[in-house]
Protein backbone atom coordinates (compact mmCIF):
# COMPACT_ATOMS: atom_id res chain seq x y z
CA UNK A 1 0.00 0.00 0.00
CA UNK A 2 1.38 3.36 -0.38
CA UNK A 3 1.51 5.69 2.50
CA UNK A 4 -0.25 8.06 0.72
CA UNK A 5 -3.54 9.12 -1.59
CA UNK A 6 -5.37 5.98 -3.46
CA UNK A 7 -7.31 5.48 -6.15
CA UNK A 8 -10.35 7.63 -5.32
CA UNK A 9 -8.09 9.89 -2.72
CA UNK A 10 -5.54 12.52 -3.47
CA UNK A 11 -2.95 13.80 -0.18
CA UNK A 12 -3.14 17.33 -0.62
CA UNK A 13 0.31 17.84 0.70
CA UNK A 14 2.34 15.32 -1.19
CA UNK A 15 0.22 15.11 -4.50
CA UNK A 16 -2.08 17.91 -4.78
CA UNK A 17 -0.17 20.26 -7.59
CA UNK A 18 -2.52 23.07 -8.62
CA UNK A 19 -2.04 24.84 -12.57
CA UNK A 20 -3.09 27.76 -13.61
CA UNK A 21 -5.32 26.16 -16.50
CA UNK A 22 -7.84 24.48 -14.01
CA UNK A 23 -10.91 25.50 -12.37
CA UNK A 24 -10.45 26.65 -8.96
CA UNK A 25 -10.68 22.98 -6.76
CA UNK A 26 -12.06 22.90 -3.14
CA UNK A 27 -11.66 19.40 -1.81
CA UNK A 28 -11.03 18.06 1.80
CA UNK A 29 -9.01 15.24 1.43
CA UNK A 30 -6.07 15.56 4.26
CA UNK A 31 -6.40 17.00 7.64
CA UNK A 32 -4.77 20.21 8.49
CA UNK A 33 -5.80 23.30 11.21
CA UNK A 34 -6.68 25.70 8.93
CA UNK A 35 -7.76 25.97 5.24
CA UNK A 36 -5.05 25.78 2.91
CA UNK A 37 -4.23 27.03 -0.74
CA UNK A 38 -2.49 25.94 -3.45
CA UNK A 39 -2.56 28.41 -6.45
CA UNK A 40 -6.13 29.10 -6.95
CA UNK A 41 -7.41 26.10 -5.09
CA UNK A 42 -8.39 25.31 -1.19
CA UNK A 43 -7.94 22.34 1.39
CA UNK A 44 -10.72 22.67 3.91
CA UNK A 45 -10.53 19.24 5.58
CA UNK A 46 -10.08 20.95 9.23
CA UNK A 47 -10.90 18.07 11.43
CA UNK A 48 -14.19 18.85 10.91
CA UNK A 49 -14.11 21.70 12.11
CA UNK A 50 -15.27 24.31 9.06
CA UNK A 51 -17.02 24.55 5.65
CA UNK A 52 -16.81 27.13 2.82
CA UNK A 53 -19.61 28.83 0.72
CA UNK A 54 -18.98 30.04 -2.49
CA UNK A 55 -19.88 33.00 -4.02
CA UNK A 56 -19.01 33.60 -7.70
CA UNK A 57 -16.39 31.63 -7.20
CA UNK A 58 -14.61 33.27 -4.13
CA UNK A 59 -14.78 31.24 -1.51
CA UNK A 60 -15.71 32.12 2.33
CA UNK A 61 -14.56 30.30 5.50
CA UNK A 62 -16.74 29.80 8.15
CA UNK A 63 -15.43 27.65 11.47
CA UNK A 64 -17.72 25.72 13.56
CA UNK A 65 -18.13 26.54 17.10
Amino acid sequence: FDRHGGLTWLDWNNEFYYSDGLPVQIVGHTRQEKPNKKGNSWGIDCTQTCYAIVKNGVPEFRFIK
